[in-house]
């Protein structure tokens, strides 16, 4: 997958690991996709969400990576290699403490990681305006002078479920969604464009109130850790 230059300018940032050799099939049944899902049509569904694209640590409360690929033979889920600010979310700070973690511990050489970083859009009024808990999971600061590609905006609400898919649609639901953000989703199910997500965060907190309020978090490839080499860190 190419790089491209882009400086991420958001004022709040963390890092994860998550897995890279899964597919959409090995992940969602159609079952799961009718119900959680706007397009079922895109390539994988990606999210700052651990139960919609899994870390490799050890997230409590989370279906682990050994019972969606069993040919992970006596796996264990890395411990979280940062301070985490809540239990049950692996969100990392420091992004060399990340990458030395998964060099000196990844015991599966075929099965690539990616790095992430996700970031708080400029114009979107967090942490400190409508969704002020998400700042126990970012950290003050700003990526630039590296490469990065883009993947998209999730919704999420301030503990980092996906209101986009991890918060099951009615088929009415699914029907207004489609008509109105359908054509708006990329081939990972996010958002390109920060205003719809925006718009889409709104809805979705009328929807689920018991997850208001949600809001909008940008989703970052930084690279890969695949047969114990770092590509584009």
């Amino acid at each position: 997958m190419p790089m491209r230059p882009h400086e991420i300018n958001e004022p709040a940032v963390a890092f994860d690991a998550r897995e890279a050799w899964l597919s959409m099939d090995d992940l969602w049944d159609p079952e799961r996709r009718r119900e959680f899902l706007i397009r079922d049509s895109v390539h994988k569904p990606l999210s700052v969400d651990v139960r919609v694209w899994p870390t490799i640590f050890d997230v409590g409360g989370v279906l682990p990576l050994r019972t969606l690929d069993p040919t992970l033979t006596d796996f264990q889920e890395l411990p979280v290699p940062c301070e985490a600010w809540q239990d049950s979310y692996p969100f990392c700070p420091n992004l060399d403490t990340l990458l030395q973690t998964v060099a000196e511990r990844w015991r599966f050489p075929d099965k690539r990681v990616a790095f992430i970083a996700i970031a708080t859009p400029q114009n979107e009024p967090f942490p400190t305006g409508r969704c002020p808990r998400l700042s126990r999971y970012l950290s003050s600061g700003k990526l630039a002078d590296n490469k990065y590609e883009f993947l998209g905006f999730d919704v999420v609400d301030q503990g980092m479920i996906s209101g986009l898919m991890d918060c099951g649609y009615t088929k009415a639901e699914v029907r207004e969604a489609r008509r109105r953000w359908g054509t708006l989703l990329n081939q990972h199910h996010l958002f390109t464009d920060v205003d719809a997500a925006i718009e889409f965060s709104e809805w979705t907190s009328e929807r689920v109130p018991e997850h208001a309020p949600f809001c909008v978090v940008g989703l970052y490839l930084l690279g890969y850790f695949f047969r114990r080499r770092m590509i584009g860190v």
